[in-house]
């Protein structure tokens, strides 16, 4: 099956104080040409060069390639301005410390087409900055369980169809940490379709200095039991 225009990916890249890992995550999403349609950089009031670096960028790549400023603070403020403008009927959310391989979009968007899905989970791998890397579980099934387990993927490791995630109201900013899962959640109780094609796609640098949506591991742990509950 070959992908058409409607079935291409758009990829959404909130950024703040990125300048030394956006371009790594950018060029990763430029890999996946052959199924990409375009790549949103959102600026999120980065206090460095970020913002300068992306507009390079956007010129040294267009046209796959634009910016956009939102100045409410967080990644799911960022991630929603990035939504607002895809058109493709499949997004990809990437933070901008993280990268994705060059058959990611190709595989999920096929899959997703094929099985009629509207979330597609996949494995990931975590990379320390000591250089040492671990593999996420397995997705896990029923939904209901992957969800409750925390084994249904995370944000950069999965795809989204465009229409499922608008019909939620995309990302909720009043949450900093735990933000995939409480949309995923969302996204079960609206009937929302799941699948999981268990391949090592993606790459979640851990410990990034700075990464928009990192938060502090006691809200973590209390968001997480507060979706549970």
């Amino acid at each position: 099956m070959s992908l058409n225009k409607t079935s291409k990916v758009s990829v959404v890249i909130p950024c703040y104080n990125a300048q030394g890992t956006i371009r790594r995550a950018l060029l990763s999403a430029l890999s996946n040409d052959g199924n990409l349609d375009h790549v949103f950089l959102i600026d999120n009031n980065s206090t460095d060069g970020t913002l300068d670096l992306l507009k390079e960028l956007a010129v040294e790549f267009a046209p796959l390639v634009s910016v956009h400023i939102e100045t409410r603070k967080g990644a799911c403020w960022a991630r929603n301005k990035g939504l607002s403008y895809v058109e493709s009927k499949w997004v990809q959310f990437l933070d901008a410390d993280d990268v994705i391989s060059s058959t990611k979009l190709s595989n999920q968007a096929n899959y997703g087409e094929e099985n009629e899905l509207d979330v597609l989970g996949s494995r990931f791998r975590l990379r320390a900055p000591n250089g040492n890397v671990r593999q996420s579980p397995d997705i896990e099934f029923p939904t209901h369980i992957g969800l409750m387990r925390g084994s249904m993927g995370t944000t950069i490791s999965n795809l989204f169809r465009t229409s499922a995630v608008r019909e939620v109201g995309g990302w909720n900013p009043e949450w900093t940490s735990a933000q995939e899962y409480e949309l995923m959640f969302r996204l079960f109780q609206n009937g929302a379709n799941f699948g999981r094609l268990n391949l090592y796609l993606s790459t979640y640098f851990v410990g990034v200095l700075g990464s928009i949506s990192s938060g502090s591991p006691a809200m973590l742990r209390a968001n997480s039991l507060k979706l549970r509950l």
